[in-house]
């Protein structure tokens, strides 16, 4: 009898057919592959290397799904989509109907807050220099130095 919470090796949860994750694997590794394929033709028919900065994300329904970070990269990429859309019809997808190219902004992955930094406060040094330096200047600018300087007062207390 085989218990429901005995720990099973990976390859064991990979190998079953009906097995979502095993499908979720099989298209990953092909992904991959498509990644791979796509830095290679880039690479070769434009020399731009785009392995860092690009990556195919899907295939659904005949269309295949290009991210990138770079608009550069994007706009490269759009100059030859036909040469990739008719190399990937020959040696993968002979269905392959379009290919969408996205830029993905790096900032949008970025899901922690970045911390609040703590208020800055005035030393009473730099009060003091303020308003010897608003001795010598014009009124105007005389009275900005004295309210900047009268902050270090107001941190103070």
């Amino acid at each position: 009898m085989h218990k429901q919470n005995t720990p099973q090796s990976l390859t064991q949860l990979l190998g079953t057919k009906s097995n979502t994750l095993s499908s979720f694997a099989v298209k990953g590794a092909l992904l991959n592959r498509f990644t791979d394929f796509l830095a290679k033709y880039v690479f070769e028919n434009t020399g731009l290397n785009i392995s860092d900065t690009c990556q195919v994300s899907n295939y659904r329904s005949g269309m295949l799904v290009i991210e990138t970070f770079s608009p550069a990269v994007a706009m490269r990429l759009n100059y030859v989509k036909g040469g990739i859309l008719t190399a990937f019809r020959t040696e993968f997808i002979a269905e392959l109907a379009n290919i969408e190219i996205k830029v993905v902004p790096k900032e949008q992955l970025k899901i922690e807050k970045e911390p609040d930094l703590p208020p800055k406060h005035l030393s009473q040094n730099a009060a003091n220099a303020l308003r010897d330096a608003a001795q010598h200047v014009p009124d105007s600018l005389k009275e900005k130095l004295e309210r900047l300087a009268a902050l270090a007062d107001k941190n103070k207390s």
